[in-house]
């Protein structure tokens, strides 16, 4: 099990983020007294700030810190690997495929 992956699923269903703006966001993109983070570039090329739930923020905290500043210390590879063997392991077929593709 990846230590980094329950939480980047919850921080995700907390703040509808797509996968690239999850590995992408840095600790510097949150600001919890505003409570949002700011992601710089999306997919259409605009800039735009996300709100973060109570739950969102404590998925924050909880967190460790990495080295390189990303708030998941994850690769594109190592989510769809381990997003497809959950989706397996859950006998759901027509999930990882959609969100994941090889």
């Amino acid at each position: 099990r990846n230590p980094w992956l329950t939480p980047l699923i919850v921080f995700a269903l907390e703040t509808g983020m797509r996968r690239g703006e999850l590995l992408s966001l840095h600790r510097g993109d949150i600001d919890a007294g505003r409570k949002v983070a700011t992601l710089a570039l999306t997919r259409n090329g605009r800039s735009r700030e996300v709100p973060l739930s109570p739950k969102a923020l404590t998925v924050l905290e909880d967190l460790p810190r990495s080295l390189d500043g990303r708030v998941f210390a994850l690769g594109k590879d190592a989510v769809r690997s381990n997003w497809k063997q959950i989706c397996k392991a859950a006998h759901i077929s027509h999930v990882w495929h959609a969100s994941c593709p090889a």
